[in-house]
């Protein structure tokens, strides 16, 4: 079948359908007519072999999280070995561009205009395991171990590390560039006779575990913190309140990425500790949000019911506009151990923040108690309304059931009480303060818990 006709004169002549088809190698039958004169019809016969001089090559840009996750919408320049631009598209949204007619030629290379792309990813997990590579307690390779060089001095060391920390909390730092990009002028390519596909793989400096998921989908491997309530602090005004946080079972830890809401309308930061406090602790508090990070290469152990962190902080000295105060933790948060995984599940208890208008002061038609601060380490409060004449009785017991001491047993007329509780001489640990409530009707009890930590 007839591919293409050209009419014209001279000596060359350039079948450009044929190329649309053809690979290098294919033979074609190719004939001449002499059109003036109609008693020759055939002045040549014969035949010729494609050779192509112009390809395609396409690339998928995708980020190195293990995710296959493309960077969509994003300029893509293919760069000959001058340096000079051959040509630009911009990626589909899996993150692929193909670049057509590019000729026979050695030198190329990618270039991604990362410049608009928001850098994410970082936190103390990142930082560890750059401090971990220093110390040659781990080995990062290929783009991590570029990626791990944010200020551009040619190796990684703890000055990365504490770099990586300080961005993550908002610290002012930038790193000498924003983005890695494998297929650059370090990893340049041939053309040559062939059509080519490729990955070419983009980082965001200093996320070493590759944990920035670029879909916006979701927050990449970050630890899920379940928080329960367990005891009370009582935030009067002015006062200086300590607000601990608990493990509930084990915990060994090199790492701690944390963003917390918390009431600034009821109280200001004064100190956040780690642990029994563990240095380089660095954070920031922007319009009620803290940014915390923390890591070590000497982890830190903790068994169940030991502070992760404590938050030290001042009340205000007015509180009539104040809401319920609670603190809760943004989806950046994340714990590694001390080899830089991500602890996926951790359990936390800490005490309600309650503030002198949402006490039992307010009295109430059935009995209610609360005990602060709690935890307690020399003294606590139990705060209790009695609705009706009664036999009071409060007992204090240890975590095994066994009763340490009576704190009252006696004839109360209806009223608000203030026990004062003396824990000086208290192991540290969970204990169980039981009320019984007798009156003519009936008996009732009641039981609370109380933490001890020293």
């Amino acid at each position: 079948s007839v591919i293409e006709t050209i009419a014209g004169t001279g000596s060359a002549v350039d079948f450009t359908g044929v190329m649309t088809t053809s690979t290098t190698g294919d033979v074609y039958t190719v004939s001449a007519f002499n059109t003036t004169n109609t008693d020759c019809v055939f002045d040549m016969n014969g035949s010729a072999t494609v050779i192509l001089t112009c390809f395609d090559i396409t690339t998928s840009l995708i980020y190195d999280n293990g995710n296959n996750q493309g960077m969509k919408n994003t300029a893509v320049i293919l760069r000959d070995k001058t340096g000079a631009t051959v040509a630009t598209e911009t990626t589909d949204n899996n993150g692929q561009v193909t670049f057509t007619n590019v000729e026979n030629g050695i030198g190329y290379y990618i270039d991604a205009d990362l410049s608009g792309k928001p850098h994410g990813g970082i936190n103390a997990t990142d930082a560890l395991l750059v401090a971990l590579d220093f110390a040659n307690h781990i080995t990062l390779v290929d783009m991590k171990e570029r990626a791990s060089d944010v200020d551009a001095n040619g190796s990684n060391n703890a000055n990365d590390a504490l770099q990586i920390s300080k961005r993550y909390v908002g610290n002012a730092y930038t790193f000498a560039a924003d983005w890695l990009h494998d297929n650059d002028n370090t990893n340049a390519f041939d053309v040559n006779g062939m059509d080519m596909t490729m990955t070419s793989l983009v980082l965001a400096y200093g996320d070493v575990n590759g944990s920035y998921d670029v879909s916006g989908l979701s927050n990449g491997n970050k630890s899920i913190i379940s928080l329960y309530n367990e005891g009370e602090v009582l935030a009067e005004e002015n006062a200086v309140v300590e607000i601990p946080f608990y493990t509930k079972e084990r915990i060994e830890t090199g790492a701690i990425s944390m963003v917390m809401n918390f009431p600034y309308d009821v109280f200001d930061i004064e100190n956040i500790t780690v642990g029994n406090n563990a240095t380089n602790v660095l954070y920031e508090i922007v319009e009620g949000r803290i940014r915390l990070s923390w890591f070590n290469i000497a982890p830190i152990e903790l068994a169940a019911n030991e502070a992760l962190f404590t938050i030290t902080a001042k009340v205000h000295n007015n509180l009539a506009n104040a809401y319920t105060p609670t603190i809760t933790f943004g989806n950046e948060t994340e714990l590694a151990d001390g080899t830089g995984n991500v602890i996926t599940q951790i359990s936390l208890t800490s005490p309600t923040i309650t503030l002198p208008n949402q006490t039992v002061l307010g009295r109430s038609m059935n009995l209610k108690q609360m005990i602060y601060p709690n935890p307690a380490t020399i003294q606590t409060t139990l705060e209790y309304n009695l609705p009706s004449d009664a036999r009071v009785t409060i007992e204090l017991y240890d975590a095994v059931g066994r009763r340490v001491t009576v704190l009252t047993n006696a004839n109360q007329t209806k009223e608000v009480y203030s026990l004062l509780i003396d824990t000086q001489e208290l192991n540290s640990g969970l204990y169980k303060v039981r009320t019984i409530i007798s009156t003519k009707k009936n008996t009732d009890v009641y039981t609370k818990q109380l933490m001890i930590a020293k």
